[in-house]
């Protein structure tokens, strides 16, 4: 008799915190969002279903490439960051070759088309 009131005081209980969590979500409270830091979410799938790896690092598109800084070198030896990577005129970032990097932006061809990055003005 014990065991069966243990058991029904401790589904009782997650019922009553399980339904809080509930209650919460639909007011709007304390949703949990995961940061990923820009980096690869863990839950992403690492393997194909024919066995071949996936590499995230190749699969960017110019939209989710984000220029953090420029340094312009007086020797001509110009520097941008780029997704948290230093990068330097034709270095390759996923898919896109840097061609240019000025003051304020930087240009990235691939398959011979061109697009441009800008710095973001703080607020």
């Amino acid at each position: 008799m014990k065991s069966v009131l243990r058991y029904l005081m401790i589904m009782l209980l997650i019922g009553a915190m399980a339904g809080a969590v509930y209650a919460q979500q639909q007011n709007g409270e304390a949703k949990f969002v995961y940061d990923d830091h820009s980096k690869r979410d863990p839950f992403w799938t690492l393997v194909k279903n024919d066995g071949s790896i996936i590499n995230y690092d190749n699969d960017f598109l110019i939209t989710d490439l984000v220029l953090e800084g420029v340094t312009l070198g007086a020797s001509g030896k110009n520097f941008a960051i780029i997704n948290d990577k230093v990068v330097k005129e034709k270095d390759i970032i996923g898919q896109f070759t840097v061609l240019k990097i000025e003051k304020n932006r930087v240009v990235l061809e691939k398959e011979n088309q061109e697009f441009s990055l800008y710095l973001k003005k703080e607020e």
